[in-house]
């Protein structure tokens, strides 16, 4: 069986290296599996050097087209969420199932529309996925359709 590939889709411009890292290594740790192979954007960069725009872009987008799921975090107030939000639609226009957690934007059409599943915690959404992918790979489970 190939691996379920997850992307880790989330703020990182102006926010701290200890936030961007603790999320993504909790839901790293929570749902290991060696049938999961993690997409993280963030995985080997300094956070505090500056990058080529235009490649972080590019790398970015590849890793959503690779992914068969997104997992977005979606907490911070008053955060505009543009590389997220970029990387969502990628996702939805590519047919990808897409959990989003966290209250920052709950509510907005655009992102009630391409989400599958909207938690509000961290907690609960890696709880539900950690379902949804253990049945994705015991074939008891396809992935979301969309209307």
């Amino acid at each position: 069986m190939e691996k379920l590939k997850i992307y880790l889709a989330g703020a990182v411009i102006k926010e701290s290296e200890e936030f961007c890292r603790s999320w993504r290594d909790f839901v790293k740790h929570y749902l290991e599996d060696k049938n999961i192979k993690f997409l993280d954007p963030i995985k080997g960069k300094d956070l505090d050097k500056d990058y080529n725009s235009k490649l972080i872009y590019a790398s970015d987008m590849r890793m959503v087209n690779k992914a068969d799921i997104i997992l977005a975090e979606m907490c911070l107030k008053d955060r505009p969420y543009i590389g997220t939000s970029m990387e969502l639609q990628e996702a939805f226009r590519e047919g990808k199932t897409i959990f989003l957690w966290g209250k920052a934007n709950k509510g907005h059409y655009f992102l009630e529309t391409i989400a599958d599943e909207w938690y509000d915690s961290l907690e609960y959404a890696v709880m539900d996925l950690k379902k949804f992918t253990s049945e994705i790979m015991k074939g008891e489970k396809r992935f979301l359709e969309r209307e």
